[in-house]
C-alpha cells in the first residue's frame, strides 16, 4: 500500500468523509467539551443555522452550519476569548481578527481553505469558511507515523502554491503547522487558518510575553519575538514537512514549550536521517538566515519536481553546526560558534538574481582569479604556471595604467555631470554584486569610459508624483489587463506571485479596484489604500498597502508590495 493509499485508509478510520477540522484542531481538541457558547438550530448573523460542534481549538470553536442564504453547508470557527485579557483588548483582537479574516478573503486557491465572510456573535468574531471533508495532516501523521518522502513533498507542493499566492497578495500566515494542513477524502492538501494567530499575537505578545504560532513550528527569528515574513513562513513549512517524514519536528516536541523555543532561537536542527531525496531542499528551507531560505515560489517549484520523480541532484549536506553555507565566491571555512542549522545551495535551476529573500546566493559572471578555489587535479605544468604569472601581469599592468588615468582627475573640482553619464547609487550596485571587499574607491562604479567627476556618488532622486503615478497607473490596469500589468512587476515579485496563473485566477475574481490617498514614503516606496469589489456576491474589502519600486530601463515598476493596515 503506498502513501496515498495509507493516507486515505487513515481518513477512513477518522472519519474525514464527517468531520471538517478547521485551524489547528487535532483529536485530544475533538473530544475536549466545547463552552455552550452556540447551540445546534441557533442562527448566527440571521444567515447562518448551526447544525452540530465538530472540533474545539486553543483559539476556538468549529461548528458546521447552513448558509441559509445560499443554501450551502459552511463551517465556522467561533473565536475564544482568551484568559488574561482585558475587555479593551477583546476588543483590538476582535477587530484585528475580522480584518486578518477580510485579507485572507482575497485568497482563492485550490489548495487554501475559502474564507467566505467574518461577522460578530456573542461579541466574539466567527469565521465563516468552506466545509472541507479532511482530516488535518497531524492526524493523518498520528496514524500513519510517517509520510515517504515523495508524499511528503506532494504534500509540501500543493501548501507551498497556496502560500505563494499569498505572499503575492501580502499575506503572511505565520502559523503553520500539521495542525492546520487539511488532507481531503481525495488525498489533497489544504491550507487553513491565514491570520488567526496574528490577531491574537499582535496583542498579547506585547502583553503576556506570548510568542505568536507553535513553538515546534517557528522560525528562529519568530522564536526569538521578531516580525514574521514570507521566509518564516518558509521555514515554518520546512519544519512541518521534516515533521511528516522523520515523524518529529526538527527541534523535537517533548512539551516544553520554552526548551523548544530556545532549540529554536538556537537552531539546534537534529539532521534529518528518513528524508533521502527530500533533504537537501529541507535544510535549505530550514537555514537559520532567512535570506539563505528560497522564496515560497521556489520551493514549491522543487518539492513539484521531487514528487513527480524530477528532483535536481544537489550538493552534499554539510554537517549540521557549520554556519549557513552560501555560494560566493571564495567561502571561507566555516568556524561553527554556535549551533545552527545547516544549509544547502539550491540547484542550479533557482532563479536567485530574482529573489530578493536572498541576495547572496548568485554568483557573479566573472569570478577573479584570486578567489577561485583551487579544484582543478591534473598538476600545473611549467607552461600552464607561465600563463597564469603572464595573465596576472597583464592584469597588474592594466591596473596601473588605469589608476594612472583616473587617479589626476579624482583630485580635479567637482563638475556638472554628463547627461548621458548614468548615475550610479551604492544601493543598486549593493543589491546586485556579492560584497567580498568594502574598500571606499569601490563606490566609483559609473563605466569606465565616463567615469563619475565626483568621488561621492549620489542617488537619482524619483518625483513623488511620478512613484504615486506609477501605482495608480499599475492598478488602472486592472483587473482587465493582467498582461500590461504583469509587466509592471519586477521579476522578483512576478516569482513571489506563484507565476503568472495564479496571479491571472486571482484578478479574475475581482471586479473592480480603486487606489486612494496614495502618497510617497521615501525615495522609492509609496503608501496607498486600495479598495476591492469582488464578483462573487459584489463584496467589498480595503486595505493600506505599502510598495517598493525600482526604475527599470525608464520603467517604474513594483518590487515589493505588504499589508500594513
Amino acid at each position: 500500500m503506498n502513501t496515498t493509499e495509507r493516507l486515505r485508509a487513515a481518513m477512513s478510520t477518522l472519519g474525514a468523509g464527517q468531520i471538517s477540522m478547521i485551524p489547528g484542531d487535532s483529536a485530544h481538541d475533538r473530544v475536549r467539551e466545547a463552552p455552550p457558547m452556540t447551540a445546534p438550530g441557533s442562527m448566527i448573523a440571521d444567515r447562518y443555522r448551526v447544525v452540530r460542534q465538530l472540533g474545539v481549538g486553543g483559539m476556538g470553536v468549529v461548528w458546521e452550519a447552513h448558509d441559509e442564504r445560499l443554501n450551502r453547508s459552511i463551517a465556522i470557527k467561533q473565536l475564544r476569548t482568551q484568559h488574561g485579557v482585558t475587555e479593551a483588548e477583546t476588543e483590538v483582537i476582535t477587530q484585528r481578527a475580522i480584518r486578518e479574516a477580510r485579507i485572507s478573503a482575497r485568497l482563492q486557491h485550490p489548495y487554501a481553505v475559502s474564507v467566505f465572510d467574518v461577522v460578530e456573535h456573542e461579541g466574539k468574531p466567527c469565521i465563516v469558511m468552506e466545509l472541507v471533508p479532511s482530516i488535518p495532516l497531524s492526524e493523518a501523521m498520528r496514524e500513519l507515523g510517517s509520510l515517504a518522502p515523495q508524499e511528503a513533498a506532494r504534500v509540501g507542493a500543493q501548501v507551498a502554491s497556496a502560500l505563494a499566492a499569498a505572499h503575492a497578495l501580502g499575506i503572511v500566515h505565520r502559523d503553520i503547522k500539521p495542525g492546520n494542513i487539511l488532507i481531503g477524502d481525495d488525498g489533497t492538501a489544504r491550507i487553513c487558518d491565514f491570520g488567526i494567530s496574528r490577531a491574537y499575537g499582535d496583542t498579547t505578545l506585547t502583553m503576556t510575553g506570548m510568542i505568536t504560532g507553535t513553538p515546534a513550528y517557528l522560525a528562529p527569528e519568530s522564536a526569538r519575538g521578531e516580525e514574521s515574513t514570507y521566509a518564516s513562513d518558509v521555514f515554518s513549512l520546512g519544519a512541518t514537512l521534516y515533521a511528516a517524514v522523520e515523524g518529529e519536528p526538527p527541534f523535537g516536541n517533548d512539551g516544553n514549550a520554552i526548551a523548544v523555543l530556545y532549540r529554536v532561537a538556537a537552531g539546534e536542527l537534529r539532521p534529518p536521517e528518513q528524508a533521502g531525496p527530500l533533504a537537501p531542499l529541507l535544510l535549505a528551507m530550514l537555514s537559520t538566515d532567512p535570506a539563505g531560505r528560497p522564496s515560497m515560489a521556489d520551493a514549491a517549484a522543487q518539492l513539484s519536481a521531487l514528487a513527480d520523480g524530477r528532483g535536481q541532484p544537489m550538493p552534499p549536506i554539510p554537517p549540521v553546526g557549520a554556519s549557513p553555507t552560501r555560494v560566493m565566491p571564495a567561502p571561507p571555512p566555516a568556524e561553527p560558534t554556535v549551533p545552527t542549522a545547516a544549509t544547502v545551495a539550491l540547484p542550479p535551476g533557482r532563479s536567485t538574481p530574482d529573489d530578493p529573500s536572498s541576495p547572496a546566493t548568485s554568483l557573479p559572471t566573472s569570478t577573479p582569479p584570486s578567489s577561485t578555489p583551487v579544484s582543478d587535479p591534473e598538476p600545473t605544468t611549467p607552461r600552464r604556471r607561465w600563463g597564469l604569472i603572464a595573465i596576472i601581469a597583464l592584469v597588474v599592468v592594466a591596473g596601473i595604467i588605469a589608476a594612472a588615468t583616473l587617479l589626476p582627475k579624482l583630485g580635479q573640482p567637482s563638475a556638472e555631470p554628463s547627461s548621458d553619464a548614468p548615475a550610479t547609487s551604492v544601493s543598486s550596485a549593493a543589491s546586485t554584486e556579492p560584497s567580498t571587499t568594502a574598500p571606499t574607491q569601490s563606490a566609483v562604479s559609473t563605466p569606465a569610459q565616463t567615469p563619475s567627476p565626483t568621488a561621492t556618488p549620489t542617488t537619482s532622486e524619483i518625483p513623488a508624483a511620478e512613484l504615486t503615478k506609477a501605482v495608480t497607473d499599475y492598478y488602472a490596469l486592472l483587473p482587465d489587463d493582467t498582461d500590461a500589468a504583469w509587466e509592471r512587476l519586477t521579476p522578483a515579485y512576478q516569482s513571489k506571485t506563484g507565476g503568472k496563473k495564479s496571479y491571472e485566477d486571482f484578478w479574475k475574481t475581482i471586479d473592480s479596484v480603486t487606489v486612494t490617498s496614495a502618497k510617497a514614503t521615501g525615495p522609492n516606496s509609496v503608501e496607498a489604500a486600495i479598495s476591492y469589489v469582488e464578483k462573487s456576491g459584489n463584496k467589498k474589502s480595503s486595505e493600506r498597502r505599502s510598495f517598493t519600486l525600482v526604475d527599470s530601463d525608464g520603467t517604474l515598476k513594483i518590487d515589493q508590495s505588504a499589508v500594513i493596515g
